[in-house]
């Protein structure tokens, strides 16, 4: 699972639901900060709530990747694996109805064809949202956001993002000038 896989789907969000101005890919929660940054290789820049971006959202991922066996039938003898990662989906919108804006975005998410998306659960109440994405953050600094937010809606979506992987396929390179 490389980063151009999350950034590829937030293009698509970003084109298909119509809403938004701005989407972040690659986004992680700093375990030492307990803020939420983007970590695709940019200088760290602390992605929260911010009137700079209008109308946005972020997908989070957990850094962690889990293996499963892909084979589809014991005749298969091809060696696969789904590689999995446990996302968040996470919008920050003016105005909006939550249970309408999740159905936008469930929407987005099954709609997109490159690869699988197996929506888990949603959080649909600001407050909740904002205490479950920002948990590690002081509570002062939790109630300030929950202040910048108050014509504003939070959802959050967790889903899992699953590829593919067969053994035998042209393997990434590991160095920036070397190819298959």
């Amino acid at each position: 699972m490389i980063t151009t896989d999350f950034i590829a789907l937030k293009d698509f969000i970003l084109n298909r639901a119509g809403v938004f101005c701005s989407g972040f890919a690659n986004v992680i929660l700093d375990e030492s900060t307990g803020l939420i940054v983007r970590g695709d290789g940019f200088e760290k820049q602390a992605i929260g709530i911010d009137d700079r971006y209008g109308n946005y959202f972020y997908i989070r991922n957990e850094p962690e990747i889990r293996y499963t066996d892909a084979r589809s039938q014991i005749s298969d003898t091809r060696r696969s694996v789904d590689e999995t990662v446990k996302c968040y989906l996470v919008a920050i919108v003016e105005n909006a109805m939550p249970k309408e804006l999740i159905q936008i975005l469930l929407d987005s998410l099954l709609q997109y064809g490159d690869k699988r998306i197996r929506p888990i659960k949603s959080i649909s109440t600001r407050e909740a949202a904002v205490a479950k994405e920002f948990a590690k953050i002081p509570k002062e600094d939790l109630q300030n956001a929950l202040q910048h937010l108050y014509n504003r809606q939070v959802v959050i979506i967790e889903f899992d993002f699953v590829t593919t992987w067969n053994a035998g396929e042209c393997l990434p390179s590991i160095t920036p000038n070397t190819n298959c």
